[in-house]
């Protein structure tokens, strides 16, 4: 439900386990969404499934996100494109970036080593669109890095950090739960249902990973 938004409601808002979003009543489309480490994102939804991100509050303001939120709105109904330069939004860059590193920062002690991770080994996946993160391509992952010599349980770890990650954006309603890819475990480990193999989700835990 749509609510005028003021700065007194949106210092007042209160991060919760899951992120929460706030949508304003004056312009239709403006949302604050506020991630469970606090952190409070101005977007603007120009239609279903195509949204842009404004800026934090409140570095940016509330009248400031408004006026931008309308621009927006009105030269998407005049053009029907979205800025080439917000296309990123979707990637797994943009996600890790505005709403996974502030998560896994906050609720997991091997956060910052948890990122760092993901940006070094998935380097080739940064600027794809989540749902274009495919089986095959995983599979192709998984064997460069055995072919290289890589311990089979170091290249599940990789993956289970890339699948908590993932399993992150589709608790949240960020990905469909058809995008997320499947896979197998790296020589000995089990197949198991969902993102992640058993023998995964016990050494990714290990490292603060969160799978499911």
């Amino acid at each position: 439900m749509a609510t005028k938004l003021t700065r007194r409601l949106l210092d007042e808002a209160k991060p919760t386990v899951r992120p929460i979003e706030k949508r304003d009543a004056e312009i239709g489309g403006l949302l604050l969404r506020i991630q469970p480490s606090g952190v409070k994102t101005f977007y603007v939804e120009l239609t279903r499934g195509v949204r842009i991100k404004l800026g934090r509050y409140p570095v940016m303001t509330l009248e400031a996100a408004r006026k931008q939120a309308k621009a927006r709105i009105g030269a998407f109904a005049k053009t029907g494109e979205v800025p080439a330069r917000n296309r990123r939004a979707d990637t797994l860059s943009a996600f890790i970036d505005d709403h996974y590193e502030p998560w896994v920062n906050a609720e997991r002690k091997a956060g910052k080593s948890t990122v760092a991770n993901l940006k070094a080994q998935f380097a080739d996946f940064l600027d794809k669109p989540m749902t274009a993160i495919s089986a095959f391509g995983l599979e192709r992952f998984k064997a460069d890095r055995l072919k290289k010599g890589i311990a089979p349980a170091t290249v599940n770890r990789d993956l289970a950090r890339l699948s908590g990650c993932l399993t992150k954006a589709i608790e949240w309603k960020m990905l469909a739960r058809a995008s997320g890819p499947r896979r197998e475990a790296s020589k000995g480990g089990r197949r198991a249902p969902g993102p992640v193999s058993q023998r995964c989700r016990r050494e990714g835990a290990q490292e603060g990973a969160h799978c499911a």
